[in-house]
């Protein structure tokens, strides 16, 4: 401003977030595209916290158990501990994933 009052110029600053918006917007698309494929897969799958428990299911699985998808599956049960799985080779692979190492064997010879 002037001595008078009056206004001179302005001083602003920009920043530009198209890029950020732009990448923001593709990571929306590949969670929805990566959901998509596992909802849709053909084959059941489940998805665990790294201490064991449940944290997500596709139908397939949910079908399979006799779960609908309005009820919740998150936290149902811990495949280390639950006593249908904690000394199964569901179990067993769940360890051996979680290592880091690659292993064999039939995930779904749970005890009920």
């Amino acid at each position: 401003l002037s001595p008078e009052g009056e206004t001179l110029g302005y001083v602003g600053a920009v920043t530009d977030v198209s890029q950020r918006v732009e990448l923001s917007q593709r990571v929306i698309e590949e969670k929805a595209f990566a959901d998509s494929l596992f909802d849709h897969a053909p084959l059941s799958i489940q998805v665990f916290e790294p201490d064991g428990t449940l944290r997500r299911m596709n139908g397939v699985m949910r079908r399979r158990i006799g779960r609908t998808p309005d009820q919740p599956v998150e936290g149902m049960y811990n495949v280390l501990t639950w006593p249908g799985t904690a000394n199964s080779p569901m179990a067993d692979a769940f360890r051996t994933a979680l290592s880091g190492e690659v292993g064999e064997s039939d995930p779904w010879e749970i005890e009920t």
